[in-house]
């Protein structure tokens, strides 16, 4: 049976009216002009909020930072903890606060500690509770006045300008002026020999009634301690052959207690010989 042919009347489609061309360019044109706008708004919100969010982030890390100053630890002779503190923080170039629980910090402070010229070494670095931290530090001890004006350690290292000489043995003759900075070791082996000899002296509580004088005479250290002299010798593990180690020498001169105005020789090996003085 032949199939009806469908009256285009009957189509709902070509019943609708149809866009005008016009309309359908200013709903392009709306959507061009629109869309830039809502990205940039977007856009700005984001910025905004990730503002916020930073803000926010970096507020928290203040919670968690610490100022170099306020490490908790003894302080050298005649400086104030703070004092001692902003030399190290200055000498490392460090900032005025760290963060805490940055990964790096502690190597940071325990090298600025270790750098200042008063220390010997960093024994413990801890954060024991979060804001705080706490050294322990070994101070250089003061063992030999040289002149002019300066002072080393035991190990013949220079200590800073404002280091008291008081109550130290004076080196006597002339020395190398020193090319080392501060906490560096001072480049003359007549200023380590007399300030090792010193420090030896010094441990061991040899503390005669004045400090004295070290010196040399044809290359022998020479103690001159009021009117006693003490021919030493050789610079500490530098004896010669039939000469006493340093050890026994300082025993010998305990043990002789208060000397008196005589001329001391602890260098035989043989023991302590006692001569008037010339």
């Amino acid at each position: 049976m032949p199939r009806a042919r469908k009256d285009p009347a009957d189509d709902p489609a070509l019943d609708a009216p149809a866009i005008p061309v016009a309309t359908r360019s200013a709903r392009r044109w709306l959507v061009q002009l629109l869309l830039p706008l809502a990205l940039g708004a977007g856009l700005l919100g984001g910025v905004l909020w990730l503002g916020q969010y930073f803000t926010a982030r970096l507020r928290d890390a203040g919670e968690h930072t610490i100022a170099f100053t306020d490490i908790e630890c003894d302080s050298p002779p005649g400086m104030t903890r703070v004092e001692f503190l902003g030399e190290a923080q200055y000498l490392a170039n460090l900032p005025d606060r760290l963060n805490a629980l940055a990964p790096e910090t502690r190597q940071q402070m325990f090298d600025a500690l270790a750098l200042h010229p008063w220390v010997a070494r960093v024994r413990l670095l801890e954060f024991p509770s979060p804001g705080v931290v706490r050294a322990d530090l070994e101070f250089r001890r003061p063992a030999l006045s040289v002149p002019p004006n300066r002072v080393v350690d035991g190990e013949g290292v220079l200590l800073q300008a404002n280091a008291s000489a008081r109550g130290l043995p004076r080196l006597r003759g002339k020395v190398r002026a020193p090319v080392s900075r501060a906490g560096q070791l001072w480049d003359d082996p007549n200023v380590v020999a007399a300030t090792r000899v010193a420090a030896l002296l010094r441990d061991a509580g040899f503390h005669p009634e004045t400090p004295g004088e070290i010196g040399f005479v044809s290359g022998a250290i020479v103690l001159e301690l009021g009117k006693t002299r003490i021919l030493w010798g050789s610079a500490p593990g530098q004896e010669s052959p039939g000469e006493a180690r340093a050890a026994v020498k300082v025993q010998r001169l305990a043990a002789a207690g208060m000397l008196d105005a005589t001329q001391w020789d602890v260098r035989p090996e043989g023991g302590m010989s006692r001569a008037p003085r010339d």
